[in-house]
């Protein structure tokens, strides 16, 4: 499902970058931020760090996975998982506890996400296609 561009906590500022470039939707920033070079071009026009959009796609990545949101992708990029495929990889018990241990106190959510809600996370994303490509493309022979 795709979200509003300044759902994913970006300022206004960018926000209006990104619809000016014609980017409205987190689906419409992966479609053109999504591997390395589309990055880099997108990056130069907009006058904004790779490195920021790269961050920014991860998230809009994360939007992907149903019942998370700001907050949850927010502590889940606290504890390292950063795209869908990271997230696809990890084990569902010692993940939820690492999100026990970086939520502490409700430093990113008000409530932690248990090791069901986490093992169906993990469960979706193993589900969904890789969107987010941090390295060269490959070459095809």
């Amino acid at each position: 499902m795709a979200y509003p561009i300044d759902s994913i906590g970006i300022g206004p500022v960018l926000a209006d970058r990104l619809r000016d470039a014609g980017i409205t939707t987190t689906d419409e920033f992966l479609d053109r931020a999504g591997d390395a070079a589309a990055r880099r071009g997108l990056a130069e026009a907009l006058r904004i760090d790779p490195a920021i959009l790269l961050a920014w796609a991860g998230r809009c990545d994360l939007f992907r996975i149903h019942g998370l949101g700001r907050a949850r992708a927010e502590l889940l990029e606290a504890a390292g998982i950063r795209t869908v495929a990271h997230l696809a990889t990890s084990t569902p018990d010692p993940l939820a506890a690492r999100l026990a241990e970086v939520n502490r106190g409700g430093a990113y959510c008000a409530v932690t996400p248990g090791p069901r809600i986490v093992a169906d996370w993990v469960a979706q994303a193993g589900q969904l296609v890789t969107r987010v490509r941090c390295g060269p493309e490959p070459v095809e022979a």
